[in-house]
């Protein structure tokens, strides 16, 4: 039970970011589509739903997910090495970059 708790603490800033852009959907900044409009085979590379708002806030998101994990000791066992005070800004930002652009590649894909 423990290993499953250790496992989701280590993916929590992954998986909010990937909610960040649902929940900041209706704010009138950032708007733009990541893809710039750019058309691959007839079609939106990305759909018209990936805007830099999402994108930015998602990273944002991860962010102060993984400080609030580490103000409040809640860092896994995963994350130990890697977030030390030095380095949770940097983990944040892998973590929701990485699953925000897996999101547009599947996106692409897709």
């Amino acid at each position: 039970m423990e290993f499953i708790l250790e496992c989701f603490l280590f993916l929590l800033p992954a998986a909010i970011a990937n909610m960040a852009p649902v929940v900041v959907k209706s704010l009138p900044i950032f708007n733009w589509p990541v893809d710039l409009g750019f058309k691959f085979r007839g079609q939106r590379a990305f759909g018209d739903n990936k805007t830099y708002r999402g994108f930015i806030f998602g990273v944002l998101a991860a962010v102060l997910t993984i400080y609030l994990q580490q103000k409040f000791n809640l860092t896994s066992q995963f994350m130990l090495p890697l977030a030390e005070t030095s380095n949770w800004l940097f983990l944040g930002f892998l973590l929701g970059f990485g699953a925000l652009f897996g999101d547009l590649l599947k996106s692409f894909f897709k």
